[in-house]
């Protein structure tokens, strides 16, 4: 865990699987964790209300659209006298959206970027927006060129409205399909240093189901904003899409699906939609399916149907957005995305199209090691970051007996009890027989995590098994006790010994976190290192490595395991990137 502090955002990341991470989020009127789903509220039209929301479902995080509350005189009234979270009867975290979308539907709208930034303001909102120009992806080179334009000049003006504003404010990137403009856009409002930042959903190719120029557009933002604040995308409001685009970055999703598919009598699953009227029974144990037949349901007055049915939908949304959640403590986010991008066959092409033209990338992000095996579970499975990750490392090691692992290929026998080899379980694959040698093992494995020729002073090895399971726990060169072997992923585990074993062995600044003098007198003590300490750093590392700490003499002053990747730790001013096991 790290808690940071950029601007007005207050974040602690609590687990990390792809580049999905859940945050939790602090706002003026409390915390939430991402991933998440804010429900769209529309105050002229409660289908489900947000105390409903707030008691029913449990969930605490709704938006709603300032400017159609700004637009009503009777609501503007309420909603300057009483503020937003009396109005809607709701004390829970409410995010604003600024009338941008109206300016996509009808072209334009009658309130101004500083009157909606200002009453976002004063209403209380807890994450607002000005008004930037979405874009669809038919959308001309030119007026895209002013879109881009008039987003990032209302961008500063909105930044100079907010200073010293409560309300956490977020930047949406546009520039539809053009990637140039995407990146321009991107490279603009992330020196403004907003809170937050967004990317909307290229209608109509998003409708369609066309997400290759969705994706492009989300990866290319994603490269160029700040790789640590929330990141939300907009107007997803499709259960079966979720997975895939928190594991491509994005945190947090808003949408009004669940009514609007209810009024046209449509029923979701995490699979699909089905009609409502050609159904002939409930697939599902949510609340309202636990206490209503179908044909029950069929029978009740049109709007108590699209109660009922809308109440289904946002338990499906809700219970969807748990789940991923779970799957990134687990470290199962690639397996739940897989099982998900099955549910038809464009998502099943989206999620090949960003990890073919993206793997590198989304490498970066995905920790080294995990709590949950690595399944294969299709062709797809082939260009998973592990596989890219492994297949590079592999490179690393010396070997004279292989054994064939699917799709990772020839894999040296030491690393048969290392992630993700031993923990991966492959359809149709028999157990490999082959036991490694203590030699081969602790060696390859060296090599494998630490670089070519990283084992080269471990000589004379030794080692102490465990008595319940015969595997090697405990390392010893020349009788010296130099680290352990950990049983969950068979990664070996340096002590303070291990480690200057390592430094000799390696050119600087090779597996490499180097810290000011000043904090190595207190990581030398066992305290975490923290961003602003760092003066440099391999940059090679990846997320949950085990790391040399050394101070710029390039003395050893500790070992520990990184929470960050080398781009986390370049932008995040104060925060822990090194959690510090052995000093």
């Amino acid at each position: 865990m790290f808690r940071l502090k950029q601007g007005g955002l207050k974040v602690r990341m609590v687990a990390r699987d792809g580049m999905g991470r859940i945050l939790k989020v602090r706002t003026k009127s409390g915390e939430f964790l991402t991933p998440t789903f804010f429900p769209v509220i529309n105050p002229n039209k409660l289908v489900i209300t947000p105390r409903e929301i707030k008691k029913k479902f449990k969930w605490n995080e709704i938006i709603t659209n300032s400017y159609i509350i700004w637009r009503s005189p009777k609501l503007k009234e309420i909603a300057l006298k009483e503020g937003l979270h009396r109005m809607l009867d709701f004390d829970g975290i409410i995010f604003t959206d600024s009338g941008a979308y109206q300016i996509w539907q009808y072209g334009d709208v009658e309130v101004s970027n500083e009157e909606v930034v200002r009453f976002q303001n004063e209403i209380g909102s807890d994450i607002g927006t000005f008004l930037d120009i979405p874009m669809p992806h038919t959308i001309s080179i030119g007026e895209a060129r002013r879109g881009v334009k008039l987003t990032i000049e209302r961008a500063k003006q909105c930044k100079k409205l907010a200073e010293g504003s409560k309300t956490l404010w977020l930047a949406t990137v546009q520039g539809s399909v053009y990637s140039n403009l995407v990146k321009k856009c991107a490279k603009e409002i992330s020196k403004l240093d907003f809170d937050y930042y967004g990317c909307g959903s290229l209608k109509i190719a998003t409708d369609e189901w066309r997400f290759k120029e969705q994706i492009d557009y989300l990866m290319t933002s994603h490269f160029y904003l700040p790789v640590g604040k929330p990141k939300h995308f907009w107007g997803i409001g499709h259960p079966a899409v979720f997975a895939l685009f928190v594991a491509l970055g994005w945190d947090t999703f808003d949408s009004a699906s669940y009514v609007l598919y209810a009024e046209d009598y449509r029923y979701m699953t995490v699979e699909g939609t089905l009609r409502l009227n050609n159904m002939e029974e409930l697939p599902c144990d949510c609340p309202i399916c636990s206490n209503y037949s179908l044909e029950e349901i069929k029978k009740l007055p049109k709007d108590d149907v699209i109660k009922l049915l809308a109440e289904h939908n946002l338990w499906v949304i809700l219970t969807e957005i748990r789940r991923i959640r779970e799957a990134i403590r687990e470290g199962s986010l690639w397996e739940l995305v897989q099982q998900r991008v099955r549910t038809h066959p464009r998502l099943q092409e989206a999620l090949f199209y960003a990890l073919k033209k993206y793997g590198d990338y989304i490498e970066e992000f995905d920790p080294v090691t995990k709590p949950s095996a690595f399944f294969y579970s299709g062709p797809e499975s082939n260009y998973r970051p592990e596989v890219l990750r492994a297949k590079k490392w592999l490179k690393r090691v010396k070997a004279k007996r292989f054994f064939f692992k699917k799709p990772f290929g020839s894999v040296p026998i030491g690393l048969k009890y290392v992630y993700p080899f031993g923990q991966s379980m492959i359809p149709g694959e028999e157990e490999v027989k082959d036991e490694p040698t203590d030699e081969e093992q602790i060696k390859q494995t060296i090599e494998f995590l630490f670089g070519e020729d990283a084992s080269r002073y471990f000589e004379d090895i030794g080692v102490t098994r465990s008595k319940n399971t015969g595997m090697i726990r405990k390392v010893f060169v020349k009788g010296k006790f130099v680290g352990s072997i950990r049983p969950s992923d068979g990664f070996f585990i340096p002590n303070i010994n291990g480690a200057r074993l390592l430094l000799k062995a390696s050119d600087y600044p090779k597996n490499r976190v180097v810290i000011t003098d000043d904090a190595a007198l207190f990581v030398s003590k066992g305290r975490s290192v923290f961003t602003k300490f760092i003066i440099d750093m391999d940059e090679d590392l990846r997320p949950y490595q085990e790391v040399l700490i050394v101070d710029k003499n390039d003395k050893l002053v500790a070992t520990g395991k990184l929470l960050l990747n080398p781009r986390e730790v370049k932008e995040f001013k104060n925060h822990i990137a090194v959690k510090v096991r052995h000093h």
